[in-house]
């Protein structure tokens, strides 16, 4: 192609690529990695109501203080720009994501022609746009690819600024650099390697002169200040979360065996063909896997070949560096995507040069058309998750709905069931204290000392994804709680704090003394509910039920006595309302976690509070 013909095929490729996203933009964050979509999220959503602090970001879902440096919010901070122009805040999310891919698949074809040629380029920007992993990937509300157009950005503007010694480069790669080490120091330190390894034009020859030309002042500047920058946050960032209780377990220093895993981990052969396998089937497509072969033979025949070892070494030290990152979460193959797509292009370079006459040009194209087809109807499961309108499988949405709609924006609520997934809070636009509980080797906050401070503290709404299973008996610590919802509760000191609950309990056997003194009573004798799902059935009072507890297992006992309110903690004292059970004459209550619940005494009272 001569020209203007190159760029105008590229930005046609992009414009393409951009154009089958489109419709996947208003997709809420829920497709895939939930909590990492929402957490990136609920940063921007701030920054764009109460403006940007790049310093002090906030994440409202570990407790107050809600400053949260967990990294570097410079795509947070982008995306709330994009939301202030009216665009929603999921889309503002995915449209941020997707320039920052387009951004990168280009700046990887200035790469990739630099040191490769045209053809090598063109294959990589191509496969880049339209693989599944890219298509999934490139929309979602994560930083990775700002940090992979900054990675590649650096490696280029500082190639250039070796060969040229233009200040205007050297600006460009450190600003660069500075941005993939700041946003994502795991990511960002190795396209240090491509860079730090490559022999350019000019360079003396021997060892001398390559140590020679590493020692420049300016050139070991694009290497210090980016490292200093992503050392003293990361440093600034532990020191906080060490200090803050409910949140110390995100302390990077903490983190480390979440991310680097164990022997055993690594020593497992199934987990690494997990990732390979990710990497064959969504990212370079099966068929192509031997293009990579190709390239990788490629790369120690051309030019270039310090600088194609340190690519290799960007793929593949991150993979086995962080290796629990990568097992757990695939969407880190886009970190790495960006050097083993080079590798793609360049093996396919490699091929067409040795490839003659027409039929094997013919037999060329048929294989490329064959791998393209293979990729993508072998992945639509996958890649497919974007097109699902409304996709929720676990039911968010309505459990946002429910906790906006019965509490206020000023409410701090303390959540569990959902570990450090913000997604419910993000989208009910309410604050609080996520409750993690440890999972090795991810420690949690959900500890006796976390709990012995809730009730001074100034949370008065828990919330439980799912009631019949999550540790609503955190309930306890507070002196009274109540039921207001299917997973909404209110909590507090006293039944002033409750709301008109329409069902309450407490421990405080002398509230329900003092309610049933000239009260009347409701049974004769103790009634055992056996806790079969079945039941049993308590008379109802005309102006709230009084009812005094106990059961073989307390401590894990839970009462259903509506079915549009999710259960209680078994306490020794619950009182319902006049709204449980309207218009009839008695109060169906069952039970779980426990032989059984005896019902001692019941009296016909008005609720406390009221």
């Amino acid at each position: 192609m001569k020209g203007w013909a190159p760029a105008i095929a590229l930005v046609a490729l992009a414009l393409a690529a951009t154009a089958i996203r489109v419709p996947t933009l208003a997709q809420p964050l829920l497709e895939k990695h939930p909590f990492r979509q929402t957490w990136t999220a609920y940063t921007a959503v701030i920054y764009r109501d109460s403006g940007i602090d790049l310093l002090r970001p906030e994440l409202p879902v570990f407790g107050p203080p809600f400053t949260h440096p967990q990294e570097f919010p410079l795509f947070q901070a982008l995306a709330s720009l994009v939301m202030r122009i009216g665009v929603a805040d999921d889309a503002a999310m995915r449209v941020t994501a997707l320039v920052c891919y387009v951004l990168t698949a280009f700046l990887l074809f200035g790469l990739v022609r630099h040191v490769a040629g045209s053809l090598a380029a063109f294959t990589t920007f191509a496969l880049f746009l339209f693989s599944p992993f890219g298509l999934l990937w490139s929309r979602a509300s994560l930083i990775e690819y700002l940090v992979t157009a900054a990675m590649v950005a650096y490696v280029w503007a500082g190639l250039l600024y070796r060969e040229r010694r233009s200040w205007a480069l050297f600006s460009v790669a450190l600003a660069a650099g500075c941005v993939a080490l700041l946003v994502k120091p795991s990511a960002g330190v190795f396209a240090m390697i491509p860079l730090g390894l490559a022999v350019v034009s000019g360079d003396t020859p021997g060892v001398r002169g390559w140590l020679r030309a590493r020692l420049d002042p300016r050139f070991a500047a694009l290497f210090a200040w980016p490292m200093a920058l992503a050392v003293g946050w990361t440093l600034a960032a532990d020191g906080y979360f060490l200090g803050k209780e409910t949140a110390a377990f995100l302390a990077p220093s903490n983190l480390r065996g979440y991310y680097l895993d164990s022997l055993a981990q690594r020593l497992d052969l199934n987990t690494w063909r997990d990732i390979f396998g990710t990497i064959a089937s969504y990212l370079i497509g099966p068929l192509f896997v031997p293009l990579l072969l190709c390239g990788a033979v490629a790369a120690a025949r051309v030019g270039h070949r310090a600088f194609w070892i340190g690519m290799a070494l960007a793929a593949l030290l991150p993979i086995v560096v962080f290796f629990g990152g990568y097992r757990r979460h695939d969407y880190y193959v886009a970190e790495v995507s960006w050097s083993l797509l080079a590798f793609v292009g360049l093996g396919a370079a490699w091929v067409r040069e040795r490839v003659r006459g027409g039929v094997g040009t013919a037999f060329l194209a048929a294989g490329v058309a064959a791998g393209m087809v293979v990729m993508w109807t072998t992945t639509a499961d996958y890649w497919g998750l974007a097109y699902r309108e409304r996709y929720d499988s676990e039911l968010v949405l309505p459990r946002a709905r429910e906790l906006a709609a019965l509490t206020r924006p000023d409410d701090l609520v303390v959540v569990v069931g959902r570990g450090f997934d913000p997604d419910v809070l993000y989208y009910a636009r309410r604050r609080g204290l996520q409750l993690t509980f440890p999972n090795p080797p991810l420690g949690g906050n959900a500890t006796a000392a976390v709990y012995r401070e809730l009730p001074q503290g100034p949370y008065r709404i828990f919330f439980s994804f799912d009631p019949a299973r999550d540790a609503i008996d955190v309930q306890r610590w507070w002196r009274w709680n109540g039921v207001i919802g299917t997973y909404t509760y209110v909590v507090g000191g006293s039944p002033s704090d409750l709301r008109r609950a329409p069902a309450v309990a407490s421990d405080d056997r002398e509230a329900f003394e003092s309610a049933a003194r000239d009260a009347r009573p409701l049974v004769s004798a103790p009634v055992r509910i056996p806790c079969d799902f079945r039941g049993a059935s308590i008379g109802r009072g005309a102006v709230g039920t009084w009812l005094r507890l106990s059961s073989d297992s307390p401590l894990t006992a839970r009462l259903w006595v509506d079915t549009l309110l999710g259960p209680l903690p078994l306490r020794s004292v619950v009182a319902l309302g006049p709204e449980v059970s309207p218009g009839s004459g008695a109060i169906a209550i069952t039970c779980t976690g426990a032989a059984a619940v005896t019902v001692e005494a019941a009296v016909d009272a008005t609720l406390p509070g009221r």
